[in-house]
């Protein structure tokens, strides 16, 4: 079974990463906020430190970058006795398991081998304390957790920004804060149904989170609205970070979107920066720039960069 691996005609270059180096994609990599998040900042890190021609991950059966069916099959690894490690021609696939299952693989072509297996360790890690733990939140407790589309709710939000607001201002760095709403949702379930509304509510949170970074949180705030918290972040930092999201809220078909006023899911997002020592209205000013967003157009990223 051949690896699905875009080749390019480039000598490959070897490149080992420091100690700090390795230990920084470690830290992202396992302090991904979601799945989605962990297998994105590993593929990051696989073509940053491998000095690989090509290289991805696959998790679950699929391939991380375009959803296609795993083409590496498991088996193979599981039956290895000293050897953790698949080779086919000049591609290197590392085998991530969890509970003595293959699950996936950390793979790149013409690559430094030891780092790509300390990126599989580091993958493995995330994966199994994510089995255990989905989000990284502070509580596992259920109560902490919307019930239908499973990102921290209210509750969590109030009781993480205030923990987030405080480890800001003694670090003596920003905190910003973005507001979705999904546009003139009203027409969608109107038109499906409150049970179909329900799902592109669920699509919309995972649309979110996987966008979001490592360090980042979201929460349903209420109703269709969400709200993402992103410590240390400026608001040019969320702003490219929420525009991602808007993007792929946008470009994602949803079943049945036809109905909106634009045929399409939309979000509009008001994001606001708080600098450490000014955070008390933090979310009034977030409210303030997705209000803006909404009277003039929707589905568009405003920025309140100043809480005054």
């Amino acid at each position: 079974m051949k690896f699905s691996l875009r080749r390019k005609d480039k000598s490959p270059q070897h490149v080992e990463p420091t100690p700090a180096e390795l230990q920084a994609a470690k830290e992202l990599i396992v302090s991904a906020s979601t799945l989605d998040a962990m297998v994105a900042e590993t593929a990051a890190q696989i073509s940053q430190l491998t000095g690989a021609t090509g290289g991805f991950i696959t998790i679950d059966g699929t391939d991380a970058r375009t959803g296609e069916p795993l083409n590496i099959h498991s088996e193979t690894a599981v039956r290895l006795t000293n050897e953790t490690l698949v080779r086919q021609g000049n591609i290197s696939a590392i085998p991530i398991e969890y509970e003595g299952r293959v699950t996936g693989f950390v793979a790149a072509e013409s690559c430094h081998v030891e780092t790509l297996s300390a990126l599989a360790r580091f993958a493995t890690e995330s994966y199994g304390a994510r089995q255990s733990k989905p989000t990284r939140f502070t509580s596992s407790a259920k109560v902490d957790f919307d019930g239908l589309t499973g990102v921290g709710n209210r509750r969590r939000f109030d009781n993480d920004l205030a923990e987030v607001v405080a480890d800001a201002g003694g670090k003596k760095i920003p905190v910003s804060l973005a507001m979705f709403d999904i546009d003139d949702f009203r027409y969608y379930n109107e038109a499906h149904g409150k049970q179909a509304g329900n799902e592109v509510l669920r699509s919309v949170a995972e649309l979110i989170a996987s966008n979001l970074r490592g360090t980042d949180v979201v929460y349903r705030y209420s109703g269709v609205k969400f709200v993402a918290l992103l410590p240390g972040a400026t608001v040019d930092n969320g702003y490219a970070v929420v525009e991602r999201i808007r993007d792929a809220v946008e470009t994602t078909h949803f079943e049945g979107e036809e109905v909106q006023p634009t045929g399409r899911v939309t979000l509009s997002v008001g994001i606001a920066e708080a600098p450490a020592d000014q955070t008390d209205n933090l979310i009034e000013a977030a409210d303030a720039a997705l209000l803006t967003a909404k009277e003039s157009g929707r589905n568009k990223v405003v920025i309140e960069a100043d809480i005054r």
